[in-house]
């Protein structure tokens, strides 16, 4: 084999493979998306449900935001503003959400874990049950704080399905450090 035609097949193998690893991580980072997503519509709900239920204020979210950082160090994204975001995020979604029967299901208790039972879970079936499939695509494919700014940003579902779909098929990237 020649070098042109070997540095050829070099070139079409590694363009291939660099395919197959972009796609592969894209889908990780969807994937992963959607499961912070659930995460935190999960905890929202189980502090809106314990909120109305035993009547919580800010005193009480803010102690478990401590406790949880006391309890797992370096863990992120669960100081006292970010549950009081999952809330919001939580009970401005569930009018839309609650209607699939798969919206209402909780997670599974762990052994010795029975608190697991009472985290609702989002489902990507209950977002399909509510929404057409490319919305709930789009829905679950952008950032928690995406959606934070479009809540506070927009008055009706309209505009925030419309600025869902916006930032789902245009996404801002951060500059590349030079």
């Amino acid at each position: 084999m020649d070098d042109n035609n070997s540095l050829l097949q070099i070139s079409q193998a590694v363009e291939v493979i660099k395919t197959a690893i972009l796609q592969s991580q894209e889908r990780t980072l969807k994937n992963a998306n959607a499961d912070v997503l659930a995460l935190n519509y999960a905890v929202g709900g189980f502090i809106s449900q314990q909120s109305k239920q035993h009547q919580w204020g800010s005193g009480i979210i803010r102690a478990i935001s401590e406790k949880l950082q006391r309890d797992m160090p370096g863990l992120r994204g669960f100081g006292y503003e970010s549950l009081k975001k999952m809330r919001q995020f939580y009970e401005t979604w569930l009018p839309y959400i609650i209607g699939s029967p798969s919206a209402t299901q909780t997670e599974p208790s762990e052994k010795g874990s029975p608190a697991a039972t009472q985290l609702p879970v989002l489902k990507t079936k209950s977002l399909a049950h509510t929404f057409d499939v490319e919305t709930a695509h789009d829905f679950l494919s952008i950032s928690f704080t995406h959606h934070m700014e479009i809540l506070n940003k927009t008055d009706t579902l309209e505009e925030r399905l419309f600025y869902i779909k916006q930032t789902a098929a245009f996404p801002l990237t951060k500059p590349e450090k030079g």
